[in-house]
């Protein structure tokens, strides 16, 4: 059997981003964000509503927003989308379960 110990700073998810549109190093292919404001949902994202009180939030903070969650539905992702192209915020993310 063989151990293995990887060490990183921060997070690290295993598996990837929703949308390119969120990565943040376009070199890289990596979503880089200091001191975010991170939303965890119990269950997937279907209401507009919960992600346009998120941006409020964080634009009123001047901060960027995580977002950890299983799914994002289609009308939430392109309201994701269309925030982060407009570069009202920084970044946004979808990343599954999987997170060390």
């Amino acid at each position: 059997m063989l151990n293995k110990l990887e060490i990183v700073d921060g997070m690290k998810f295993d598996r990837d981003h929703i949308s390119p549109f969120f990565m943040t190093n376009q070199k890289n292919l990596k979503c880089e964000v200091n001191n975010p404001l991170i939303l965890i949902p119990e269950k997937k994202i279907s209401n507009l509503n919960v992600v346009v009180r998120v941006h409020e939030l964080a634009l009123k903070r001047q901060r960027c927003v995580v977002i950890v969650a299983e799914e994002v539905e289609s009308d939430a992702l392109a309201t994701l989308i269309l925030n982060k192209l407009l570069a009202r915020i920084k970044a946004s993310e979808k990343i599954p379960n999987g997170a060390e």
